[in-house]
């Protein structure tokens, strides 16, 4: 019987621990949407490498780093 390498265990844990979370993120998001819309929650999930929470110049105006993108949708 061949043994996982440390890499690829992490990455079967990983997509295990992100199936099962899944669901429940879900679940919760339904609960704060309005009746009264269209039914679908208006959810921005943004995945950055490296990038802290005052990076973006929306929530640090002496940033160094330009987001006016992210500056457009935090607006």
């Amino acid at each position: 019987m061949d043994s996982l390498s440390r890499r690829d265990f992490l990455k079967t844990i990983s997509f295990g621990a992100a199936s099962l979370a899944m669901p429940g993120c879900i679940n919760i998001s339904r609960r704060f949407v309005d009746r009264a819309s269209s039914g679908r929650p208006n959810i921005i999930y943004i995945l950055a490498d490296d990038m802290g929470y005052g990076d973006p110049c929306c929530n640090n105006k002496d940033s160094r780093i330009p987001t006016p993108n992210i500056d457009r949708l935090a607006a």
